[in-house]
């Protein structure tokens, strides 16, 4: 009832203006700290926009853009949740930066990766619509975090001051500033301010776009580092080279620290007027002075073939893992690390894909204080398929059928994921509901997911989910609830403000609630 109260109340205050638009994209590449797209200012990203992922048990977490190039852009990576190469994410956007005769929304994924950098008519209209900003950009936030438990003796309180500064121009000199920091606090701890290392970047580029150089606490693909970074565009290729000092992507410890080296090539194609093909080939490379050597062999290809009404593309990622001990004997070792495939063909309002997958990652376990960790790798993999009917009024539904493998401990399991959205609802609702059903010899589980949303101004959100999650397993059976309202609002010269408030209930008894604010100040 509390919770119906305050959605009815913050409703009444606000005014429904212009919606959101959506973009959906896949994670493409990760570090540390950062999560990386293939999608940028051509598809009308911003710095500082919103972006959603909802996890594997239905709960649905907001995630920043960090950096946004012409056509890849970086999004802030959360430590607390474990995204992996190949998730989905959500990106919302206002519509008014779209033109009006681009009516329909990008919901399936062919959209989201459909061609719009070759558009002259939407490139001259970003570039009208531009308007000289600031000389920095980016935001400065107060977060405020407590967890309370039943039978807990006390509620932890956790405190943060994070934030995102960008500059074009520094002190009057062509040079550019790039960094993001997060210190926090815990109350059950030392009352210190703590922080991972922040990245911090200062670069110069020649006017022509020619090159551009970057040093300080950099952030790649495969990890962070603090060194040097060097980008040679030429045409439809894109040199990158880096090296430094830093940490594998896999293991952060202060004491992981190697040399880093690498280099990435990249490559966009169009070929004929419907077909685009896009590739890339890295290797990263860490050295540890007589200890060990590791590179890692990165390859992406996508094709995209066809117009709106009727599309097929092709993605397919590669990971290979290459690790030698610098010991007498030499031992090494060269394996695979990650392999996605997908097909994926739309014809009108229907959309089908085949995908499979494999991958092997690493999980740190934790061991007596008289032992190190240990790495200990994960293999698993999935084979899907699925189809999707997109329909008028921003309605889509999807079906898809899946057989994991080896994941868990499971063998011979079964998945069934079916999920709802619609952009048109009462009240100027919007809604993504999913289920999903998954069975084998070892364990049952079942997880439902309700979220609804509306738009309260131009850049605000009011949402509400509702989820159940029942997990059997060995004639033992968990169960759990959740309850999560959410409130954002971002007000005139650049006041934001967020409201989280979270009630979870497992197996019945165990009662938690979470309660986070955050409140800044973000300029443009």
């Amino acid at each position: 009832m509390k919770v119906l109260l305050l959605l009815l109340l913050t409703a009444a205050f606000t005014r429904a203006e212009e919606s959101l638009r959506s973009l959906e994209v896949v994670v493409s590449s990760l570090s540390r700290d950062a999560l990386f797209v293939e999608a940028g200012s051509a598809e009308g990203l911003r710095p500082g926009d919103r972006v959603l992922y909802t996890d594997p048990k239905g709960e649905v977490h907001e995630l920043e853009l960090l950096f946004v190039a012409s056509r890849r852009s970086s999004v802030s990576r959360p430590e607390d949740l474990a995204i992996r190469q190949g998730d989905s994410l959500v990106i919302l956007l206002p519509a008014e930066r779209f033109r009006e005769e681009e009516s329909a929304p990008a919901d399936s994924l062919s959209e989201a990766l459909s061609v719009r950098e070759d558009t002259p008519a939407a490139t001259d209209s970003r570039q009208d619509s531009a308007r000289p900003g600031p000389a920095v950009k980016g935001y400065l936030a107060f977060e405020v975090d407590r967890q309370s438990r039943e039978g807990q003796q006390e509620d932890p309180l956790e405190t943060s001051l994070k934030g995102r500064l960008e500059a074009e121009r520094l002190a009057g000199l062509p040079l550019e500033l790039r960094t993001r920091f997060r210190l926090r606090r815990r109350s059950d701890e030392d009352t210190r301010w703590t922080s991972r290392v922040p990245l911090f970047e200062l670069a110069a580029a020649s006017r022509d776009a020619s090159w551009r150089l970057g040093l300080g606490r950099l952030s790649s693909a495969a990890g962070g580092f603090s060194g040097l970074r060097l980008d040679l565009p030429r045409g439809n290729q894109d040199w990158r080279f880096w090296g430094g000092v830093g940490n594998h992507a896999d293991n952060d410890r202060p004491d992981s620290e190697r040399r880093t080296l690498g280099a990435e090539w990249r490559l966009r194609r169009t070929l004929g007027e419907q077909s685009r093909l896009q590739g890339s080939l890295g290797l990263h490379g860490w050295y540890t002075p007589d200890r060990t050597e590791e590179e890692l062999l990165r390859q992406t290809l996508f094709w995209n073939q066809g117009d709106r009404r009727a599309r097929t593309s092709l993605r397919q990622s590669l990971e290979l893992q290459a690790h030698r001990e610098d010991k007498p004997q030499g031992e090494g070792s060269l394996s695979l690390k990650r392999l996605d495939l997908r097909l994926q063909r739309s014809q009108g309002s229907l959309e089908g894909w085949l995908g499979w997958r494999t991958l092997r990652r690493a999980i740190v376990e934790n061991l007596p204080e008289s032992l190190d960790s240990l790495l200990v790798w994960q293999e698993s993999g999935e084979s899907s398929l699925g189809i999707a009917w997109r329909m008028p009024g921003r309605h889509r539904l999807s079906a898809e059928a899946a057989w994991p493998r080896d994941q868990d401990g499971r063998t011979g399991a079964r998945s069934l994921r079916f999920h709802a959205s619609s952009g048109r609802l009462p009240l100027q609702l919007r809604l993504r509901a999913q289920l999903r059903l998954t069975t084998s010899d070892q364990l049952d589980n079942r997880l439902v997911s309700v979220y609804l949303e509306r738009g309260i101004g131009p850049l605000g959100t009011l949402s509400l989910q509702q989820g159940w999650y029942v997990l059997e397993r060995a004639g033992t059976k968990a169960d759990s609830r959740w309850l999560r309202l959410g409130v954002r609002r971002e007000f005139r010269r650049g006041l934001f403000l967020v409201l989280d408030a979270e009630r979870s209930i497992a197996d019945g008894r165990s009662d938690a609630d979470r309660l986070r604010l955050e409140a800044g100040w973000r300029f443009r």
